[in-house]
């Protein structure tokens, strides 16, 4: 009863005093945290960019549909892969009608072949620098001139339309032989000019699809170009039977050759 009486001392607060003494002390804790070793979790990475859809041959299809000049550069160009395997598959028939019509012998008819083929490894390997300097176009339109002229040369030969009739004393087998010989060398040389365009065209076709196609189509339309080669080695194949079924001997060979003329002359135009 006496304490209860006492004044109490100033400056004393019983509540203050309680609650330091109950409250948490936490530098306790987190020291002991940071002498474990423990450290907090570092925060998740970021989530990659979502992958890009593969395109497909349809949006490919409705893309070029949004452009007509795609369209158009990719077809006029494939034309050049298009007359290149053509005019390589045609002589798989060809060959044998230049025979039977020509009487050729095996070495001559190996030197109407390889005379194609001899001449595109050549205009290939020459045609780098005119391309870097002249541009892609002018290749392809020269290219185009070559095909055009030298499926004319063939198909059109001079010795086709000779005057049949005895000049002089010359006999008929004088006569034979100079028609021979004639359209040999035409052949010949119809036959060079087509190689030098094939040449050209395998090196720039391809080139310049690859530089005005869209970055996202640009092997797409490339392989254009390779699948137009596989279908104009197709279509030269059909020709010749063709021309095996409704020609005659000295005209099969001349058509089935000079027809690739009229694909050049569109690409050309």
């Amino acid at each position: 009863r006496a304490a209860a009486g006492r004044p109490k001392p100033r400056g004393t607060n019983t509540t203050a005093r309680s609650a330091t003494a109950i409250k948490p002390n936490h530098s306790h804790q987190s020291r002991g945290r940071a002498e474990s070793g423990s450290v907090p979790a570092p925060p998740p990475p970021p989530s990659a960019p979502p992958t890009p859809p593969t395109p497909t041959w349809g949006s490919l299809f409705r893309r070029m549909a949004m452009s007509r000049s795609m369209v158009l550069l990719t077809l006029f160009s494939v034309i050049g892969g298009f007359l290149f395997g053509y005019d390589t598959g045609v002589m798989s028939g060809a060959a044998v009608f230049c025979q039977e019509d020509l009487k050729l012998s095996d070495l001559e008819l190996s030197y109407v072949v390889s005379s194609t083929v001899g001449a595109a490894a050549v205009a290939a390997a020459a045609s780098g620098v005119p391309m870097q300097t002249y541009g892609r176009k002018p290749l392809i339109m020269t290219a185009s001139v070559m095909y055009v002229a030298g499926g004319a040369l063939v198909g059109f030969d001079p010795a086709m339309d000779r005057v049949k009739h005895k000049h002089g004393n010359s006999t008929d087998d004088d006569y034979n032989m100079g028609k021979r010989t004639e359209s040999i060398a035409v052949l010949l040389a119809g036959r060079v000019l087509l190689g030098v365009g094939i040449g050209i065209s395998s090196i720039t076709v391809p080139v310049y699809i690859a530089e005005v196609a869209p970055s996202d189509m640009r092997g797409q339309l490339v392989g254009l170009n390779n699948m137009f080669i596989v279908l104009g080695q197709m279509i030269a194949c059909g020709i010749n039977i063709l021309c095996q079924w409704y020609l005659t001997e000295g005209a099969r060979w001349r058509v089935s050759m000079g027809i690739a003329a009229v694909p050049a002359a569109i690409q050309l135009v």
